[in-house]
């Protein structure tokens, strides 16, 4: 059993640029799942956003469309969730905000996105 949660993929750059769209200011790093969530909330989406390090070593942030516990996957086998079409349509509000394009962002799931077990992306 491990938890898991699923959603969009953004490089550090593309939150940075997401951020910068929306407010006209820059963002400290560590500031940037708490700025995208307060973006989110202020268009009544409620959806999180988390950062840590892909299995490539880069900073990344997951905003995220689910989470919860799967008591079929481990972290060592972890069953990738599927992109739904209310995901898809999610998506496009997501793109619209962002002003990325939709090749530029990657649906994943992580095992235990709060922990500092690897592998983290599993897409």
């Amino acid at each position: 059993m491990v938890y898991k949660a699923a959603g969009y993929k953004l490089s550090v750059a593309q939150a940075q640029a997401w951020i910068k769209q929306a407010t006209g200011k820059e963002c400290p790093g560590p500031d940037i799942p708490d700025v995208l969530k307060r973006i989110l909330k202020d268009a009544n989406i409620n959806w999180l956003a988390i950062c840590g390090t892909s299995y490539e070593g880069k900073d990344t942030i997951l905003v995220v469309r689910h989470q919860g516990e799967d008591r079929n996957s481990t972290m060592e086998n972890c069953i990738p969730a599927n992109e739904r079409p209310q995901d898809k349509k999610a998506k496009g509000i997501f793109l619209e905000m962002s002003g990325l394009k939709d090749e530029e962002v990657e649906w994943v799931t992580i095992p235990d996105p709060y922990g500092d077990l690897n592998p983290w992306w599993i897409g």
